[in-house]
């Protein structure tokens, strides 16, 4: 019990300082210090560059790190997990209703989730450093769905006639990080230790700096409108406590891993990441909505992913 408390605390403080973060944002958009001027070329710096560089620098500690059949089961865990969480958020758009324009968000914030800032550190807490090279995998795996299948689906189309993928934004500098990231993963190639830390500093500051666009973003709103959405609460707990919680039970007794079931269902229940709100933007999606899911994920969160926590360890 004392261990399961001592995990949740670490949990539920990776999620405060998210939640800071968006605060500090809010209060500069609201002082005219962050406005939309500003906001435009942050986002663009975002996507341009730290995302790539968080991306590339994430597999340093990864390479050649790991059980080789191990990796590959958690690389074939990540694509199933990029699978069932995509589906999970249709599933949550048929079972809650959600209006057919928004129909596209669910899924993607589903996909677009915070595996790299928050679940590093929250896997590491509970199933120690060893698991960050697995992690590793996932956020290669997951970004890879995400700037595909996740773009996809909410690229913007004209009614009446045939589907248009904008391929010029899905080949984009997070695509082309996220392949760069994955071919150094399998590769011998190692960065020199100059490069790594210019792409680690560059890098460590994505989520910053995309919590204050949340903010800026969510100042914007009446404050009825940030909480008033009673469908991000269902979707909340289906995804954060509810199938990863069923996977769990499904998938222990199938592999027999705890580590890796573990690792695939606590990522599986990571908030919605800070960057969510910013591509829906540069899309034309709901941007807002996408906004306040990341909102409420990461304050729900502060109960569900503590209480699925609980539930792992009883279970196994």
């Amino acid at each position: 019990m004392a261990e399961s408390l001592g995990i949740a605390l670490v949990t539920i403080q990776q999620m405060l300082v998210l939640f800071i973060v968006a605060c500090v944002g809010y209060v500069c958009a609201k002082r005219d210090i962050i406005d939309a001027n500003v906001r435009t070329k942050v986002t663009r710096l975002l996507l341009d560059l730290c995302i790539p560089c968080m991306l590339i620098s994430s597999v340093s500690d990864s390479q050649g790190g790991g059980d080789p059949a191990t990796v590959a089961m958690a690389f074939g865990l990540a694509f199933f997990q990029g699978a069932s969480i995509y589906a999970t958020g249709w599933l949550s758009d048929a079972i809650l209703r959600v209006p057919r324009e928004d129909w596209p968000v669910y899924p993607f914030m589903s996909l677009c989730n915070n595996t790299g800032f928050v679940g590093i550190p929250v896997c590491a807490a509970i199933f120690g450093d060893d698991c960050v090279v697995y992690v590793g995998v996932y956020v290669m795996v997951m970004s890879l769905i995400t700037f595909s299948l996740g773009f996809f689906t909410i690229a913007p189309h004209t009614p009446g006639k045939r589907f248009s993928v904008p391929w010029k934004m899905i080949l984009s500098p997070c695509m082309v990080g996220a392949l760069i990231a994955l071919a150094l993963f399998l590769s011998p190639i190692r960065l020199s230790g100059f490069v790594q830390e210019s792409l680690t500093s560059i890098g460590s500051i994505t989520s910053p700096l995309a919590m204050m666009v949340v903010g800026a973003i969510v100042s914007e709103m009446p404050f009825r409108e940030v909480f008033g959405e009673w469908r991000l609460y269902g979707y909340s707990l289906i995804r954060l406590l509810i199938v990863p919680a069923i996977l769990y039970v499904v998938l222990l007794p199938l592999l027999g891993d705890p580590l890796q079931v573990g690792i695939f269902c606590t990522l599986f229940a990571m908030p919605t990441g800070p960057m969510c709100p910013t591509f829906c933007l540069q899309f034309g999606a709901n941007d807002r909505l996408a906004a306040r899911g990341v909102v409420l994920t990461a304050i729900l969160s502060f109960v569900l992913i503590p209480a699925l926590v609980v539930f792992m360890t009883m279970v196994a």
